[in-house]
């Protein structure tokens, strides 16, 4: 068999039937909801995150969708703490099947103030850790011949003025770049790479904005609507599915019509 029949082959195959998930930042806002989606989806699910699951998020419910959530209290930025929460992932629920980087540093420093550390712990955070979690799981996707990596970026990434700060809108352009390239590596091997980009999406960030603030967006959303967490999620849940599987190298808005292309 040549090497291009072998890919076809390994690109042919379906999702397994309990895929292994793994989030990041998946103890609240969008990152809860993507782990609850997943979970309502068949999968079993690892999350990393520094903060402990909040009790009115998804990832803290009870019952059948609890006993298949794995919670690993770690700080991504640490290479070391992230291996071994991978490791131990892999140990309890099996080799990790679909990735999804969503934790992320959101300050809005203006652009004269950020700081050298500022700046590092921004992009270690957003983007490193990224990087260092594909290169980590993404070899058991290629043997398995099937996988997926969902990268949750930004519009701060496409426009250039928004509620973040410079630092956050490099790392979130720096990870689409990182799909791209990635999703180039492993087209032929069964594993699609996208971004999702949300914008306007209530989450624990929002909620600690003033209310002047959140009517002057609110006005400027085509839809006239924020969105919220399950608007992202969902569309994580169909790109994790088969049916995402010509899906790759892309970035998905979510963003009401903010930004149209």
């Amino acid at each position: 068999m040549t090497e291009v029949e072998s890919r076809s082959v390994m690109a042919a195959k379906r999702r397994p039937a309990r895929p292994v998930a793994l989030v990041t930042g998946g103890s609240r806002g969008i990152g809860a909801a993507i782990a609850n989606q997943l979970v309502l989806d068949g999968c079993r699910v690892g999350i990393i995150d520094r903060r402990a699951p909040e009790a009115d998020d998804a990832s803290s419910e009870q019952g059948e969708q609890a006993a298949n959530l794995v919670f690993m209290k770690a700080d991504i930025r640490e290479t070391g703490e992230l291996s071994e929460a991978v490791d131990v992932i892999s140990r309890r629920l099996g080799s990790i099947d679909i990735l999804v980087n969503n934790a992320a540093e959101t300050p809005e420093t203006n652009f004269w103030d950020i700081t050298e550390d500022e700046w590092d712990n921004v992009l270690v955070t957003n983007l490193r850790s990224c990087v260092m979690l594909i290169q980590m799981v993404c070899p058991s996707m290629v043997n398995a011949g099937w996988g997926r990596v969902i990268n949750v970026a930004s519009i701060a990434a496409q426009r250039g003025e928004g509620v973040s700060g410079c630092h956050y809108a490099a790392s979130k352009a720096g990870m689409i770049a990182v799909t791209k390239t990635v999703a180039v590596e492993l087209a032929g091997f069964g594993v699609t790479v996208n971004a999702v980009a949300p914008a306007a999406i209530r989450t624990p960030v929002t909620e600690q904005m003033d209310d002047d603030k959140l009517i002057k967006m609110k006005a400027g959303i085509p839809v006239g609507r924020f969105g919220n967490a399950t608007d992202v999620s969902e569309l994580v849940g169909l790109l994790c599915g088969d049916g995402g599987g010509f899906i790759t190298g892309a970035t998905l808005d979510v963003n009401g019509g903010l930004l149209m292309r």
